[in-house]
């Protein structure tokens, strides 16, 4: 199992072991589990009988015993106690630079400071990457990244424009008034979606190995029921980058992101490969929990218990210092992402950063990791009874 940590090797089980069946593969920098990756049964349970229960195993598929196998790709993180969120104090102090008050009402909605204990799970040692991406676009004609097919929306833009002229032409020949539309993302979006099969794409070059970004929720939740993962939540998110510390990053308190992440002081707009910042690795040896891009977890983003308003004294250029009183906006239809992006600053790659995100958000700075539960098949069996059984006659 940890050869399956290794980039670019496949996970292969030696020992047969005739409990839990596991079938994988290897894409890129870590190969994820395939859907339906745990069977609950053994493989004789799987013949076709006739109401007779063999007990003749017929199935060549290696089998092994499922606790003894880390998930291909993918970190244990042990379970315990996590300190979630961050003490006012804190935020004050952060409020006094005057460039982050703006950020106010963010801050605020990461109090009050509380522990939550987190069961143990597997969580992706990276962030999903475009190569890997790509196996799911292959295997399910799912709808790929915008970015994927940059030349042809150029390409649609520069068509779209035209044709406004030529529509803004013929109503001034007419003496009639026209008003042109503008391209827009909200245009850009529904032309890709209802044209990307119909046109080429393919991963820009030189990011096979860098996070997959243009990706809302659906299209990251897709992606884990494909590979039988999931989103993981925020709580384990956070413990998966502390461990049981305090700190503000995966590598301690230290506000110098030089040579530990991908955050808006590098200055560097395109994408490293995933696990191009070793130094910057959580306690459990998490990569690129701390800038690159923003991370979707499956948590709304709702306030956390006990949470009340703060007042917190800050200092203005030239005035006295005054009170500022923030109120977050909670919407428990946004998804919470994690992590902060390569435009943003370290105050956003700290790891009580809260983001909040209309889950149909797409942008060049946002992508996901995986999680797995501990318990075989407990993915799996969540994401059926969520997309198939919970609101039907079943």
């Amino acid at each position: 199992p940890a050869a399956a940590l290794a980039p670019g090797t496949p996970f292969s089980p030696s020992t047969p072991t005739p409990k839990y069946e596991m079938r994988t593969f290897s894409i890129g920098h870590a190969g994820f589990l395939t859907l339906g990756a745990f069977a609950l049964t053994s493989a004789a349970l799987c013949t076709p009988t006739a109401g007779v229960l063999d007990n003749k195993n017929t199935d060549d598929t290696p089998l092994i015993e499922a606790d003894q196998a880390i998930p291909p790709g993918t970190v244990f993180v042990e379970g315990g106690n996590t300190k979630v969120g961050t003490k006012a104090n804190s935020i004050e102090e952060l409020l006094q630079t005057e460039s982050y008050q703006g950020l106010a009402r963010t801050l605020d909605g990461e109090t009050p400071q509380h522990t939550v204990k987190v069961a143990p799970f597997f969580i992706g040692k990276y962030e999903v990457t475009n190569e890997q991406y790509l196996q799911f676009v292959n295997a399910t004609g799912h709808r790929p990244p915008e970015h994927w097919g940059q030349e042809a929306i150029i390409a649609a833009q520069t068509e779209f424009g035209k044709n406004e002229a030529e529509k803004a032409k013929a109503a001034t020949d007419a003496g009639e008034k026209y008003v042109r539309q503008r391209w827009n993302d909200v245009l850009k979006q529904q032309w890709w979606s209802e044209n990307w099969s119909k046109v080429d794409w393919s991963i820009p070059k030189g990011l096979e190995n860098a996070p997959v970004v243009f990706v809302d929720h659906e299209d990251a939740s897709q992606y884990c029921e494909w590979a039988g993962v999931r989103l993981p939540t925020e709580e384990e998110w956070i413990h998966a980058g502390r461990a049981d510390k305090d700190q503000w990053f995966p590598w301690g308190d230290e506000w110098d992101a030089q040579g530990r992440a991908h955050t808006s002081e590098i200055g560097r707009k395109k994408l490293f490969p995933v696990g191009s910042f070793a130094n910057g690795a959580s306690p459990y040896g998490v990569q690129d929990m701390s800038g690159s891009v923003w991370e979707w977890t499956s948590s709304p983003y709702s306030s956390y218990p006990k949470f009340k308003p703060n007042k917190y004294k800050v200092k203005k250029t030239g005035r006295k210092s005054e009170p500022l009183e923030p109120t977050p906006k909670w919407d428990a239809n946004q998804r919470v992402v994690m992590g902060g992006a390569f435009q943003f600053g370290l105050i956003a790659a700290r790891l009580t950063t809260r983001r909040a995100t209309d889950r149909t958000q797409t942008t060049d700075g946002l992508g996901f990791r995986v999680a797995v539960s501990a318990t075989p098949g407990r993915d799996k069996a969540a994401a059926i009874w969520s997309g198939l059984i919970r609101n039907s006659l079943a």
